[in-house]
């Protein structure tokens, strides 16, 4: 694993394999500030950012208000928000959970990307949820445009990976528990407390401030990127759409989702899911086969065999989360480095392999630039402008 990092100018990683709710192996390698000399060393304790993989967090959550009949996949978004979501190419054609849970709305997010600097910020955003929506999907927002908002397209029929729909659904958790129970809340309260408190993941959160709350803050791994022979830091960052990408926690505490995911939705006991719900969420949905798109997890090819899961990627941050569903066998790797760096992907897919290769051996012919073309990562979409601005504004936090 080190030389692979080596290879690859990974600074920092931590990383588990799983077979169903038991872990096989795990450890921890590099520093969390590799740009500084007196950084700490990467521990199982240490908290990385998830990035898209924070998806999975939020199908979770909504699939638990499913099970409990208060929506079906198929109804319009429209009976759950407080104002209406539609395309404006197609009104008549109504936006469904099921389309934001496989990005097939025809939300586009390249108006989020004209905007980015309106976005990050150095720290936690303080756009709430819905507020963000509102200005970006409906015609009175402030950051609404057709064209680059939405795709010219009916809902339902063009597949286009959207960390806006993505945030969409999370807000739909709130919608859906005042609609159908009268309750007040927010998603991040929610999460909390369906998906967090009963797994024991004590040091997970959206926001930056309750890590600072917990004074778990310097745990954080620092998010980095490698160029021209040497580490930079990349500051602790947030979005108003937290759900598509802003959790943090470490490894030791998210193969415990992740687990239960695998186990059919029970982790050590800890039950969250049906059976039945996992594999309607495990199921390739019809139309994006070739996508291998289930319900926000997808499928990709790596190594000779089939993996469900999801990746991330942001400045700074590159992770992966992926099992077998044959043999139930699964890895998680976190870093806090950048797919796009010369070298980055193939040093963490050949690690991957490795781990592979040791706990769910299979014949394997393939060469890892075999599988560096057929695999699939769908991260959040990151524009060319550098987030250096970013990193400069003063911070309420700190």
């Amino acid at each position: 694993v080190r030389e692979k990092m080596a290879e690859g100018d990974v600074g920092g990683l931590s990383g588990s394999v799983l077979y169903k709710d038991n872990v096989l192996w795990s450890n921890s390698y590099g520093y969390m500030e590799p740009a500084s000399n007196q950084s700490s060393k990467c521990t199982e304790d240490t908290i990385f950012m998830l990035a898209s993989i924070s998806k999975t967090i939020m199908s979770v959550a909504i699939m638990e208000l499913y099970e409990k009949t208060l929506f079906a996949l198929d109804d319009d978004v429209n009976l759950y928000l407080p104002f209406v979501v539609q395309n404006p190419y197609y009104p008549q054609n109504p936006i469904t959970v099921r389309m934001l849970l496989t990005h097939t709305s025809t939300i586009n997010d390249d108006g989020y990307l004209s905007h980015f600097s309106d976005y990050y910020t150095l720290g936690d955003s303080s756009t709430p949820l819905g507020y963000f929506l509102y200005n970006y999907l409906t015609p009175l927002g402030s950051h609404y445009n057709k064209s680059s908002n939405f795709f010219d397209s009916k809902p339902g029929e063009h597949y286009s990976y959207s960390n806006v729909g993505a945030t969409l659904a999370a807000f739909l958790v709130e919608g859906i528990l005042y609609t159908k129970e009268g309750q007040e809340t927010h998603f991040y309260t929610e999460t909390q407390k369906n998906i967090f408190t009963p797994l024991q993941m004590d040091e997970s959160f959206w926001h930056l401030e309750n890590f600072t709350d917990t004074g778990s803050y310097s745990n954080i791994a620092t998010p980095s990127s490698y160029a021209d022979g040497s580490f930079d830091s990349i500051c602790q960052y947030g979005y108003p759409d937290y759900p598509s990408g802003a959790l943090r926690t470490s490894e030791k505490q998210l193969h415990r989702f992740f687990g239960m995911f695998i186990n059919n939705g029970t982790w050590q006991g800890t039950t969250l899911l049906s059976p039945e719900t996992v594999e309607l969420m495990s199921t390739i949905q019809p139309g994006l086969e070739e996508e291998g798109q289930a319900l926000v997890w997808y499928y990709k090819k790596q190594h000779s065999r089939t993996l469900l899961g999801h990746s991330g990627g942001d400045f700074g941050v590159a992770t992966d989360m992926f099992f077998n569903p044959q043999s139930q066998v699964g890895f998680i790797i976190l870093t806090n480095g950048d797919w796009s760096q010369p070298g980055f992907l193939k040093a963490i897919t050949e690690i991957e392999n490795f781990l592979l290769d040791i706990f769910d051996p299979i014949q394997s012919t393939r060469s890892t630039e075999d599988l560096l073309l057929s695999s699939q990562n769908k991260q959040r979409a990151k524009p060319l402008t550098s987030i250096e601005e970013i990193c400069t504004q003063p911070w309420l936090y700190y």
